[in-house]
């Protein structure tokens, strides 16, 4: 008589390693969601879906911003999805919003600065009114990424400025788009 020793079907083992690698890439944080993974039974291969943002803003509208000199763009550039939020009074301005967020987690958005003829035009981050960077005129888009180390509700604040505070030649503009937090 020959017994089968460890004898489980392929597909009730291909259930449990998926079960495994599920549960330790939920342990070591790389799953925010169980929903986010997939199988198919006749697949041995997971899916692990890039997790959404924990915030997103595509500027469909202002409503949940602070905005003073700011409006919203649609003009197709090149690199731009209308609509954006775009400032060109660049003498007082201010583009701000309260989020939640946890150390660790990434504040990412789409920038472009440009002026006509001032060097100096530039657009200001603040977190919670305090100076992060400050990104100068170069004609080029900018993509930054801030990593947080903040823990619960913080202030986001874009300020565009026409100067480094002694030219005040409004001649530029400021384009912001897609907002988030990863």
């Amino acid at each position: 008589m020959n017994i089968r020793k460890n004898f489980i079907p392929s597909s009730i083992n291909n259930i449990i390693r998926q079960i495994i690698v599920a549960f330790i890439l939920f342990a070591n944080g790389c799953m925010t969601d169980l929903d986010q993974w997939s199988s198919d039974d006749n697949d041995t291969s997971t899916d692990i879906n890039e997790p959404e943002p924990l915030f997103l803003d595509t500027f469909e509208n202002l409503d949940n911003w602070n905005a003073v000199g700011w409006a919203l763009g649609h003009t197709n550039f090149e690199y731009w999805d209308p609509p954006y939020a775009y400032c060109d009074d660049l003498t007082d301005n201010y583009l701000s919003l309260d989020i939640e967020v946890l150390a660790g987690q990434t504040l990412k958005f789409q920038l472009r600065v440009w002026a006509y003829s001032d060097p100096y035009h530039a657009v200001k981050l603040y977190i919670n009114n305090v100076k992060i960077n400050t990104w100068y005129t170069s004609g080029i888009n900018y993509d930054p990424e801030i990593e947080l180390n903040y823990n619960g509700s913080i202030n986001i604040k874009f300020v565009a400025n026409s100067s480094d505070e002694t030219s005040g030649v409004p001649a530029g503009e400021a384009r912001i788009d897609n907002v988030r937090v990863e």
